[in-house]
């Protein structure tokens, strides 16, 4: 409904010179992401069953996104 719940903080810093890789697998509850190949979080969250796929950027942020892939799996 519009309102946005933070599942797990990343605090890192991030060099803006370069680009990175960012991977996101979800079976179930079970979210496992990865930064640059390597593990950023794992956890269980159970919001979403099903459904879409959003990119979100922070406030003033610049940002650029390519290359988005979505792969579902029986």
């Amino acid at each position: 409904n519009g309102v946005r719940h933070m599942i797990r903080n990343f605090d890192h810093v991030i060099d803006i010179r370069h680009w990175h890789r960012l991977r996101v697998h979800m079976r179930g509850c079970d979210v496992h992401a990865w930064l640059d190949e390597q593990a950023a979080f794992a956890l269980c969250d159970r919001t979403f069953a099903k459904g879409r796929v959003g990119l979100w950027t922070k406030s003033d942020a610049v940002t650029y996104f390519d290359d988005l892939r979505l792969k579902t799996v029986s």
